[in-house]
């Protein structure tokens, strides 16, 4: 008998003899079902989750003899001394205003929530606790060093905010020369884990929730890469579209890439080590440091990871809709236009990070047949380098205080509420639409362009932490650095638009971008670019699962039905096609045809947190409490913050007689649930502010500034004696200079 099948039979006895009245003999004491919830580990170091192993500390300099690293990894010592990592303590100007704020305003003992993955050397020193900080020692300029992330043993859990657990052991480190190979294997055992290859392992940092100790008020989610990757096709859970190119990544694929070693590093095969840059968007970083290495490593993360595109929009039905440049530009005063992005290549939300201060935005220029710039939005402005107009679409999330107004200093101990977030998720498309009331004398045709720009931090933080650099840091910021992140230009009717995307994916983009995201009323002007898609790719199921989805919206059954047999003929496997099926069945609050579906998708992407919900809740609707609050738990194990598992781990806990751990389950939804004065704030800031009301609409309408009169006449900033700034290699400068 296999042990497995005895573990499974043990099991099956146990709980019959815990069966109550029919049992022969009266029952042992058996535990009754607990409630799974988030419980930061004990330790001297709240508010942040970080502990070290055994409830033990640390020799204050146990965390900083990182130059001893160098002698043997000279090239990963290289790159990680100008990496983000490095610079993410008391030596980062654009770290130390926003550590100080939480300091000011929630005392020092609260900054070891910032400690626990910017400053773990302080934060188990005991700097955090109180005393004055030397800012000259090693501990307050190292960052997260080697020795941080080489000693942890596990990850506590996966509510992020630092929740690992440190080995107190000390590293034994080998002799400089020579070294026996006993040595050198104790070295690595000690300091080379499985663990440092998994996702888990980068969102202990790259999760945080915003705890009651800084908000004093409730408990807020705070900016997350790591569950937006988890749930993506990136790491095989993506139910959201059927998305079969999209290949397998972790973290560590995609910021630590394999890269020459020309320093020589012991830890390098044939030459090669994982680049421990660990490179994202920190351009301005990179200028600070004047790091010419990790300067081009940002921008290649950058440059590409979003593509454009350029459509008539459906706005008129009398009007063809499609490519910009295969639709005629017809006479009519009023012209709009979409701009569709595609998140392709980056494994979590475009832009990552602190989104909430990162400064993304879409310039919009119109040129007419003798180059005169005629309309524009997001122009960069040369006397503010980098700081678009107020008009421009950024992709961002927008925090708001107790008074519903946006908060931009990079304070979250003042956050309450976020009003919108117009980040890109992995894989997804979206749609901005501009519109422009054209002048009559107008030399055709017109030409569009688009660019995407990037600058790691916008105003008015950039101004607030520049202004304090040369007294904190002994001197002045560098110029900001804006990044084209991706381009694009069409020639209004011109009907050429050579490039590599073949035709059917662009209309599917568009069609999809207008089907996730529209307003329910308005979901039916994915149609149009979502049927010739079809029509253009007779051997794709995605656009036949995108028009199911649409159908579902609109609640077109039939056509659900046709679309979904279509798919599955085309992708047999595919498990976002029962998944829609149990969707629709949940809509039309038919739950007992929820299971089948919600089973299938579930045994496809297991680590879908969302049709792990839908199923939980038919099955405890069915009565099967035992087995809704297994799957409920165990989606509490992909992330325990999650409101509604936990709601519906409190309504099992009920049914099964359990009310002590239901409240401690109740507890933990009231904790995570979106707090009741939300929606109140997030209406005062769209009345106080014309940008949250605008951006708060999935799709919204920009309009373009005209900068020529009705009479032709050039009236504003543009033109062809009159040039809009250029990006040039990562710097801003003007064309003819």
């Amino acid at each position: 008998m296999s042990r497995l099948l005895s573990r499974a039979l043990a099991a099956l006895v146990a709980l019959a003899s815990c069966a109550g009245p029919a049992a022969r003999t009266p029952p042992p004491a058996c535990p009754g079902p607990r409630a799974r919830v988030p419980e930061a580990p004990p330790g001297a170091h709240s508010p942040s989750a970080a502990s070290v192993s055994g409830g033990r500390s640390l020799p204050p300099d146990h965390l900083s003899a990182v130059d001893r690293c160098s002698v043997c990894h000279a090239e990963l010592f290289a790159q990680w001394s100008g990496s983000a990592h490095r610079f993410s303590s008391l030596d980062n100007p654009f770290y130390l205003p926003a550590f100080r704020a939480v300091a000011a305003a929630r005392g020092a003992p609260s900054t070891r929530w910032c400690g626990g993955c910017h400053d773990p050397a302080l934060l188990f020193g005991g700097d955090l606790d109180g005393r004055p900080i030397d800012r000259a020692h090693e501990r307050a300029r190292q960052g997260v060093g080697c020795l941080l992330c080489h000693s942890i043993e596990r990850i506590h859990d996966r509510t992020g905010n630092g929740n690992y657990v440190v080995s107190p052991e000390p590293v034994p480190f080998p002799a400089r020369e020579n070294p026996p190979q006993d040595e050198v294997r104790r070295h690595r055992e000690r300091l080379s884990r499985p663990l440092l290859a998994q996702g888990d392992f980068c969102g202990a940092c790259h999760k945080v929730g915003i705890p009651e100790a800084v908000s004093q008020h409730h408990w807020q989610r705070g900016q997350n890469d790591f569950d937006a990757w988890d749930q993506s096709a990136y790491a095989g859970n993506d139910l959201e579209r059927h998305d079969p190119d999209a290949p397998r990544r972790t973290c560590q694929d995609c910021h630590m890439p394999l890269v020459p070693a020309p320093r020589g590093d012991a830890a390098a095969t044939d030459g090669m080590v994982r680049s421990h840059r660990f490179a994202g968007g920190h351009t301005a970083l990179a200028a600070w440091t004047a790091d010419p290495e990790a300067a081009l490593a940002a921008r290649q993360a950058l440059e590409g990871a979003v593509r454009l595109d350029l459509f008539s929009a459906p706005t008129d039905p009398s009007r063809p809709s499609g490519p910009l440049e295969t639709v005629p530009w017809e006479p009519g005063p009023r012209r709009t236009f979409d701009v569709v992005l595609v998140n392709e290549r980056v494994g979590h939300r475009f832009p990552g990070g602190t989104a909430d201060v990162a400064d993304t935005w879409l310039e919009v220029t119109v040129t007419d047949a003798r180059g005169a710039l005629v309309a524009q939005s997001g122009a960069l402005q040369p006397q503010d380098p980098g700081a678009p107009s107020d008009e421009a679409h950024r992709l961002e999330v927008r925090p708001i205080d107790a008074d519903g107004r946006p908060a931009l200093l990079r304070d979250p101990h003042r956050y309450r509420a976020v009003a919108y977030d117009t980040t890109l998720p992995p894989r997804a498309s979206r749609v901005v639409r501009y519109a422009w009331e054209a002048p009559e004398a107008l030399a055709l045709p017109v030409t569009v362009r688009v660019r995407l720009l990037h600058r790691r931090l916008a105003n008015p933080y950039w101004a607030y932490a520049c202004a304090q650099a040369p007294g904190e840091q002994g001197r002045p910021c560098p110029p900001p650095v804006v990044t084209v992140v991706a381009s694009w230009q069409a020639v209004a009717g011109g009907g050429e638009a050579p490039r590599e995307v073949p035709p059917w994916r662009r209309y599917y983009d568009h069609g999809r971008a207008l089907g996730e995201a529209s307003l329910q009323e308005r979901v039916g002007e994915a149609l149009p670019s979502l049927v010739e898609a079809a029509r253009l790719a007779p051997d794709r199921a995605e656009p036949r699962v995108e028009l199911a989805r649409v159908a579902l919206r609109q609640g077109r059954t039939a056509d659900l039905e046709r679309y979904l047999s279509e798919a599955r003929t085309l992708a047999p496997g595919s498990p976002v096609v029962p998944f829609l099926r149990a969707l629709s069945a949940a809509d039309t609050w038919r739950w007992a045809g929820v299971l089948e579906p919600a089973r299938s998708a579930h045994r496809l992407r297991p680590g879908n947190v969302r049709v792990l919900e839908y199923l939980a809740n038919g099955l405890g609707l069915a009565g099967r409490h035992r087995e809704a609050l297994e799957l409920v738990q165990r989606g509490l194990g992909m992330d325990p913050e999650r409101a509604q598992l936990q709601h519906l781990q409190a309504l099992e806990l009920t049914a099964l007689g359990a009310p002590s751990e239901a409240l401690r389950a109740r507890a933990a939804w009231e904790r995570h649930r979106v707090f009741d004065d939300v929606p109140g704030l997030r209406a005062r800031c769209k009345r106080q502010d014309p940008g949250c009301a605008r951006e708060s609409l999935p799709v919204h309408v920009h309009a373009l500034t005209a900068t020529i009169s009705p009479s032709g006449v050039v009236s504003g900033a543009g033109g062809p004696h009159n040039p809009a700034p250029e990006v040039r290699d990562g710097h801003l400068g003007v064309v003819g200079q």
